[in-house]
């Protein structure tokens, strides 16, 4: 896939990170669960046509997306087959093809082919670790952050970008989000936690060698339409909540849409809760979005079951990662996880492997998504308990 670069000014939106209910990070202190106050960000659950919702649900919602085709700057909408007779659509002139497999009874093992960028994309360290493997812990423009500062305690919410992690893997599958995207961000609320003056600068810089520019722009900066505040990441509290399913399924819309005001909001995802799913109902919905759309599905897990935590130990450690493939013959998915153990965001001491990608059997990531429990109250500290497809 090819991707392109561009370059943003630093908006005022930066914010916090996820080492709240929503971590990713097991080193960190759980957040106090914020009260419902104005101080308090409250995103509404965005209401989806019921007709729409209803074709997603009956596996006829498609991303148009056709995998022999470079993915990026691909001109290309989803769309709903009709109910009969079940077939694909004709090509437009001049337009992309649509997906040969739509309508077609999906392959019984299928994983989307990463692109370099994908396959090495990590959450930033919080400035004392390195941030490539042998590494300095310098952000990508050279500087140190954080840890240069007497006083001044290291940002561990770099640590705890999962939500935007995955939501970033996911969008490089789609032809509008600009994943190799520059970026200037800052964390207002870590600034108030560590009481700084603002003659110390903590702006940090990222680029698209790691998606980490765009990866920090999702964190902190994009804002869907109905949103009050700027970024996926609730900045109400510091250690931040993290992310929402909700969070997360606006986002895909939004930046998959290419910010179409119009059609983002019933674009191509939403939310399952596990309680009214099945393991069947995530290979479903898994089997339909990787082999008949090419895009990932991004689920809510307990890392500490997944088998690049294993040294984790017992406990729940909220995470997202996001599903590429399956193989039902094998019994087992192929999902992407951006907590880096050279980071030090994965606190296994005997990583698998360095890169992002993992195999894991179907039925222990069934486990590891009921293990985190279902609450669907869009305050910050919850929304939690399934996956976005």
């Amino acid at each position: 896939m090819m991707g392109f670069i561009l370059s943003l000014p630093a908006p005022s939106y930066a914010s916090t990170t996820n080492t709240g209910p929503n971590s990713d990070n097991p080193a960190a202190s759980p957040a106090s669960s914020p009260a419902a106050s104005p101080t308090v960000r409250l995103r509404e659950p965005v209401k989806q046509n019921p007709t729409w919702v209803a074709a997603k649900y009956s596996f006829r919602v498609f991303s148009g997306i056709n995998p022999n085709l470079p993915i990026k700057g691909q001109k290309i909408s989803p769309f709903v087959l009709p109910i009969s007779p079940l077939k694909c659509p004709t090509p437009v002139a001049n337009s992309a093809a649509p997906n040969p497999l739509c309508g077609s009874t999906p392959p019984t093992a299928y994983t989307l082919t990463q692109d370099t960028y994908n396959k090495n994309t990590w959450e930033p360290s919080d400035g004392t670790e390195p941030n490539s493997p042998g590494g300095s812990s310098a952000d990508d423009l050279g500087d140190a952050y954080n840890s240069n500062i007497p006083g001044v305690p290291s940002n561990k919410d770099f640590y705890d970008l999962c939500g935007p992690g995955a939501t970033d893997i996911a969008l490089d599958f789609w032809p509008a989000p600009p994943n190799l995207l520059e970026n200037v961000t800052d964390d207002p609320d870590y600034d108030k936690a560590v009481n700084y003056t603002r003659s110390i600068n903590l702006q940090t810089y990222w680029n698209g060698t790691r998606m980490r520019g765009y990866m920090t722009y999702l964190a902190w900066q994009t804002q869907a339409p109905t949103w009050p505040t700027a970024g996926m990441m609730d900045t109400s509290t510091y250690p931040s909540n993290g992310v929402t399913e909700y969070d997360i399924q606006d986002a895909l819309n939004w930046e998959a849409s290419g910010h179409n005001v119009s059609t983002w909001q019933n674009y191509f995802y939403l939310i399952t809760w596990w309680n009214k799913s099945s393991a069947s109902g995530l290979n479903q919905d898994v089997v339909t979005d990787v082999a008949n759309s090419h895009v990932p599905v991004v689920a809510e897990v307990n890392a500490a079951m997944l088998p690049n935590w294993v040294d984790h130990g017992p406990g729940l450690v909220k995470h997202q990662i996001a599903i590429i493939g399956y193989d039902n013959i094998k019994g087992t998915y192929t999902y992407v996880d951006t907590c880096a153990n050279f980071t030090k965001c994965n606190v296994e001491t005997n990583p698998i492997n360095e890169n992002n990608w993992h195999t894991v059997p179907q039925s222990t990531m069934w486990q590891a998504i009921i293990a985190v429990p279902v609450n669907t109250s869009p305050l910050p500290q919850y929304g939690d308990g399934g996956w976005v497809w």
